[in-house]
């Protein structure tokens, strides 16, 4: 084998993603998703206080980031509480509740958390009426212990990015700002 044979397979595998391993992780039940926004008398927050069940991830190392294989957590809109029934209404009829049941979230990447604690870059993947859009998230990771951690991140979008129009209330009196921020804070757990 010549030298440049030799420095050409170098360079494919310097080239290539380096795959280390193979894992499962589950996004808790116990996971909050809460959006906020503003209004023009003030803000909101509506929330799902729990994911409804267990969602397992499964993973592939690349590179020192975690690489998921499809996955969805399905958020139920008619189950985020606004704590103001105006809120909850406008709120579900904006997401049109009764045609779309769910927003999906799908994580899709994250950097490789250890364990240490401190801040990990994530891609997600979030599905509002069939419109996908995908954000990268600065998340704080904390470890309980070598089994379990919790991510917490917030990402602002704005109501356009989902071909939704903010409603208005009492003739425009009452306007709802376009942009929202979606908190994550996802308990999770290796398997």
């Amino acid at each position: 084998m010549n030298m440049l044979s030799i420095i050409f397979i170098g360079l494919i595998g310097f080239m290539s993603p380096a795959t280390t391993g193979e894992g499962r992780w589950v996004v808790k039940s116990e996971s909050q998703i809460i959006i906020r926004g503003t209004t023009s008398i003030g803000g909101y927050s509506c929330s799902l206080d729990k994911v409804y069940s267990d969602v397992p991830l499964e993973y592939t190392t690349v590179n020192d980031a975690l690489v998921f294989t499809p996955n969805r957590l399905a958020l139920p809109v008619k189950e985020f509480e606004c704590n103001n029934f105006l809120i909850d209404n406008d709120f579900q009829e904006l997401l049109k509740a009764e045609e779309h049941k769910n927003i999906f979230v799908e994580i899709l990447e994250l950097e490789n958390p250890r364990d240490e604690n401190g801040t990990v870059a994530g891609k997600v993947k979030i599905m509002i009426l069939n419109t996908e859009k995908i954000f990268t998230i600065p998340f704080q990771a904390r470890h309980s212990d070598d089994k379990n951690f919790s991510l917490t991140g917030k990402v602002n979008l704005l109501f356009s990015d989902f071909k939704l129009m903010p409603p208005k209330r009492f003739g425009g009196m009452i306007k709802i700002d376009e942009t929202i921020s979606v908190n994550f804070r996802l308990h999770m757990k290796k398997n």
